[in-house]
């Protein structure tokens, strides 16, 4: 039976860096092919259109049968996989790919216009096709042992996730304010704790408090309320702690250089030091000054040091302790949440997360925590900048993987983190991107192709652009639709 919905419909992409004399000349040969093939298929009707707007490109191939035609869907198949084969045979810088849109989508403006040939006239129909999105057509197997966290785009619904195995390789969720990306990471966390409760001991670095209320079941934790961190120092790592400490706190080269000295101090006699609050303090107070510019920089760090370790009199941040960090994620499969929006300086919250991300590290090196731990980072761009030179922090990123740490890292700029980051996570979950900065980061690290960049601006909050190992092809989501219990 006739439907007028059986029409197959490609989308032309071209080379952008190809030459523009180039670009034309292949879209010459297409068009000329697609008007033989129309000559030769009587039985078929070819429309082809463009459009462009605001500096973007897009041009649409249409085949479609003639009514009443009862074989359509074989003879459709056959004519596009001939299409198919000319482009990838004879192109080197068009190429198509098929495209869901329905007839209802193609607005026929019937007669508008009009040419003379041999003393004949004959009349031109032209095609509008409607302002919306038209998604790719997504070919997508089930993949078993998954981490839920939503469906494909189209009639299939196929249910999409993060493979088991791909949970140790990173996952990475980018998005605009607003896009869905702390909705998506919280459906993740849920759905692994409710399947596998004590495969991953979650940690939520919660930088605008906001997961309190994505939550079932929590643990969570004011890091003013009791210090959950002792920081050791070791000698090897005293240039990364000093490193982390000067850029988060804004110090002075003078006052890098004091606070080295105090530590390696400190130091001296042992191969590590568990940092004491009030001992740090009275070292740096301590510390022998010999001319004014070494007082004035000593006085400049105990005011900048405090608030790491205080903020006025809601308590310390830092204590002499890891016991209280074990002791939580031993007992409990719940997520750990670590409020850390209750930090009002934004610099002391930064330094405060590298510290906890270290302290993290180092329990697991020497295995006072045996579980596997999934640490998710918000607003990542602020603890993982993108320029930063720290070894901390590259290092930290190459190396928990095989520490048992999984690295969970949401963020609104993908421009703004370091680049590490990007290419090190194994899983992203890209939702709607607006800036044409970020747009150009994420489509040259992911080597994203233009199908799939066009949709960055324009994905509706909770739909997202879901690229795995696991699966040929990048899949385009819904977040949490209809994922079963």
């Amino acid at each position: 039976m006739y439907n007028k919905d059986n029409l197959i419909v490609f989308e032309i992409y071209k080379n952008r860096e190809a030459e523009e004399q180039t670009i034309i000349t292949e879209l010459s040969n297409l068009l000329k092919f697609i008007h033989t093939r129309s000559k030769m298929n009587r039985k078929l009707k070819f429309i082809s259109l463009s459009y462009s707007y605001g500096g973007k490109y897009a041009g649409y191939i249409i085949i479609k049968p003639v009514k009443n035609l009862d074989n359509s869907l074989s003879l459709l198949e056959r004519e596009a996989e001939v299409i198919e084969s000319y482009v990838s045979t004879h192109l080197d810088n068009i190429w198509i790919t098929r495209v869901k849109i329905k007839w209802d989508d193609i607005i026929p403006l019937p007669n508008i216009g009009f040419f003379r040939r041999k003393n004949k006239i004959y009349y031109s129909n032209q095609y509008f096709i409607k302002a919306k999105i038209f998604y790719p057509v997504q070919t997508v197997s089930p993949i078993d042992n998954i981490i839920p966290v939503g469906r494909t785009i189209d009639d299939n619904r196929v249910l999409i996730g993060i493979p088991l195995a791909n949970i140790p390789h990173h996952i990475l969720v980018l998005g605009a304010t607003g896009s869905g990306k702390t909705t998506t990471t919280s459906i993740f966390i849920k759905n692994l704790l409710r399947a596998y409760p004590k495969l991953y001991k979650v940690v939520v670095i919660d930088w605008h408090g906001e997961y309190k209320n994505l939550l079932d079941d929590y643990i969570y934790y004011n890091p003013y309320s009791k210090p959950l961190i002792g920081l050791t120092i070791e000698k090897e790592s005293l240039d990364e702690v000093i490193d982390i400490i000067e850029e988060s706190l804004d110090l002075t080269s003078a006052q890098s250089y004091i606070l080295y000295e105090v530590l390696k101090n400190v130091l001296k006699n042992s191969n590590e030091y568990l940092l004491d609050p009030s001992d740090l303090i009275n070292s740096v107070k301590n510390y022998y000054e010999e001319s004014n510019w070494q007082r004035e920089s000593k006085y400049a760090l105990l005011r900048k040091i405090e608030v790491i370790l205080r903020t006025s009199n809601k308590g310390w941040l830092i204590g002499n302790s890891n016991d209280e960090l074990i002791k939580i994620i031993h007992t409990y499969t719940k997520p750990l949440i670590i409020d850390v929006s209750r930090i009002r300086n934004v610099n002391t919250r930064k330094v405060y997360t590298l510290l906890l991300l270290k302290t993290l590290l180092h329990l697991k090196q020497i295995n006072a925590i045996k579980s596997n731990i999934l640490i998710t980072i918000e607003e990542a761009h602020n603890i993982f900048p993108r320029g930063s030179k720290h070894s901390l922090i590259k290092k930290f990123i190459a190396e928990v993987r095989k520490f048992g740490i999984a690295l969970f890292v949401v963020t609104q700029s993908p421009s703004s983190i370091l680049e590490d980051v990007m290419k090190n996570t194994g899983t992203k979950i890209i939702h709607s991107i607006r800036s044409s900065i970020d747009i150009d980061v994420i489509s040259k690290i992911m080597k994203l192709s233009y199908e799939y960049e066009k949709l960055l601006p324009v994905l509706d909050p909770g739909e997202a652009i879901f690229y795995s190992p696991s699966y040929k092809y990048p899949v385009i989501i819904k977040v949490g639709e209809n994922i079963p219990s």
